[in-house]
This record gives C-alpha cells, sequence and structure tokens, in this order.
C-alpha cells in the first residue's frame, strides 16, 4: 500500500516538474525566440510525451503546429493545453 502511494507521488511530481517545465520554455521561447529557446521546448514537450497524459503531449504539439496561426487558434490550443495539463493532474 505504502509503495503504491509512493509511486503515485513520484508520477505526480514528474508530471508536474514535466508541465511546469513546459510553460516555462514556452513563456522563454515567446519572450527571447531562439534555437536555444525552441530546443528547450523540445525537450520538456519530450518529457511530457513520456510522462504526461496523450491530451498534454497532443496540445504540446497543437503549440508547435500553431506558432505561425492566427491568434485564436494558439490561444485555443493554449487553453486546451492548460485543461488537459490540470485534469490529468487532478486525475480526471
Amino acid at each position: 500500500m505504502a509503495r503504491r502511494a509512493s509511486t503515485s507521488d513520484r508520477e505526480y511530481q514528474e508530471k508536474r516538474e514535466a508541465y511546469l517545465g513546459l510553460l516555462k520554455s514556452l513563456h522563454d521561447a515567446a519572450i527571447h525566440p531562439s534555437d536555444e529557446t525552441s530546443k528547450a521546448f523540445a525537450l520538456w514537450q519530450t518529457r511530457c510525451e513520456l510522462f504526461g497524459s496523450k491530451d498534454v503531449a497532443r496540445y504540446a504539439q497543437a503549440m508547435v503546429d500553431t506558432n505561425d496561426s492566427p491568434r485564436e487558434q494558439r490561444n485555443e490550443a493554449f487553453r486546451n493545453l492548460i485543461e488537459a495539463m490540470k485534469a490529468d493532474l487532478m486525475g480526471e
């Protein structure tokens, strides 16, 4: 029982760290666009694919896909990303 709780806590922490890292790297890439910030985002995106939900991975990719799209499409991708992260962290 304690082992299961420990594993669950570790999984939550991995997801939380990956999601916060992704959001920070997204912010950094928006403020200071460069190859370096793009690579940092890609690294966190990969961590989200490893530890996160399929929805989070899908909406993280949508952020990449809508990079040059109209603002409303990009905003929708961001809202979906945040909702997917919240749902995953809250176990919904």
